[in-house]
């Protein structure tokens, strides 16, 4: 309740691996951070998560804040979970049908990656945990 919007492990996320791994002014980029979120997530989710953050927007988003303040390593992580979503939605027939959380879990990815000690990637059980929302999501559509 103490985080509330915002899930208590992004909440641990960007304070201990985002903001660490990047130039960002502590207190000051994690509050634009956490507004920024709030702003753009709309009725999406009744909780933010690392998969509330919007990798396709250039222009005013997280994302681009993160990587403006990214080293050059971090910044092409960006541009390659673009062209990895890209390639995974051009793949399929119906990609809204057929892999409806691909946006959420590239995203994940990509903020759960930031870090100093190089920690590439997640979980299963913590994309599951980024994606599930107001209705659990089988485990049978989430692959990494």
């Amino acid at each position: 309740m103490e985080a509330w919007p915002y899930s208590p492990v992004l909440m641990r996320l960007l304070e201990d691996q985002v903001l660490v791994a990047t130039d960002a002014q502590e207190t000051r980029d994690l509050i634009r951070i956490l507004v920024d979120l709030f702003k753009t997530r709309g009725d999406k989710s009744p909780v933010i998560t690392a998969a509330d953050f919007d990798i396709t927007n250039d222009k005013g988003s997280v994302a681009s804040l993160l990587s403006s303040v990214a080293s050059q390593i971090h910044r092409s992580l960006l541009e390659k979970a673009r062209r990895n979503l890209e390639a995974a939605r051009s793949a399929v027939a119906d990609p809204d049908k057929n892999i409806p959380h691909s946006s959420d879990i590239i995203s994940a990815l990509w903020l759960r990656s930031l870090s100093v000690d190089r920690v590439n990637g997640a979980e299963p059980a913590e994309l599951q945990s980024d994606i599930t929302r107001s209705k659990a999501v089988g485990r049978q559509h989430v692959r990494c």
